[in-house]
């Protein structure tokens, strides 16, 4: 349901053209296992067995298109630290310093 409230406020947003960048949908799990099931479903549409796609297409990531990142607490440790030994960990750096997370 409340995903559906995002999707007609994100339509709102292209309508009125003011801002290029969608509202922010954040979701927070129990755990990181929970956390890479949820991401799986939302942004690569790997339902969980048993569980309908999402059908949320402004969540899907495809064709080099971002729309859902999953931030685990051991990244931002990492990052926050220096410790983060690849890429990947100092693009989510980046991405959680420009969302005005850091």
């Amino acid at each position: 349901m409340l995903a559906g409230l995002w999707e007609n406020e994100r339509d709102e947003w292209i309508k009125a053209g003011t801002d290029p960048r969608p509202p922010v949908f954040i979701l927070v799990c129990k755990n990181t296992r929970i956390a890479k099931v949820i991401y799986d479903w939302l942004a690569d549409d790997e339902a969980p067995a048993g569980i309908p796609s999402a059908k949320i297409g402004g969540f899907r990531n495809r064709k080099g298109q971002i729309n859902t990142i999953r931030v685990d607490s051991k990244v931002v440790h990492e990052t926050d630290t220096g410790e983060a030994k690849n890429d990947e960990s100092r693009w989510m750096r980046i991405v959680l310093r420009y969302s005005g997370q850091d």
